[in-house]
């Protein structure tokens, strides 16, 4: 994924080389509280997502659906390794997705 900016009030990334161009409604900056940042985001079909990035911690448990037991396996692999490389810092996060109905959105 390539972070090209903002141009017309919509940020721009292209992904798998297809650009895609989303308005960002709000932005929960990270906390460490809640050990994650979440950005309100709608597409250019009108469709609203929740994005959230943060800790495994903090993301994994508020998964419903997918491979959750596939990802903590990653996670034990990964930092099974950075305990034998003590100096490198390896920073696991997982991103969820979440799609919002539009007609229940206010902000």
């Amino acid at each position: 994924m390539v972070y090209h900016g903002v141009r017309d009030d919509r940020a721009e990334v292209t992904f798998q080389g297809r650009k895609y161009r989303y308005q960002i409604h709000h932005v929960l900056d990270f906390d460490p509280t809640r050990k994650r940042m979440s950005t309100v985001i709608e597409d250019e079909e009108g469709d609203i997502f929740l994005l959230v990035k943060g800790a495994e911690t903090a993301i994994l448990d508020r998964c419903t659906t997918g491979d959750v037991d596939i990802v903590e396996r990653h996670v034990i692999d990964y930092a099974m390794v950075s305990s034998f490389e003590p100096t490198f810092l390896i920073s696991l996060y997982a991103n969820l997705k979440i799609h919002i109905d539009s007609n229940s959105v206010s902000y």
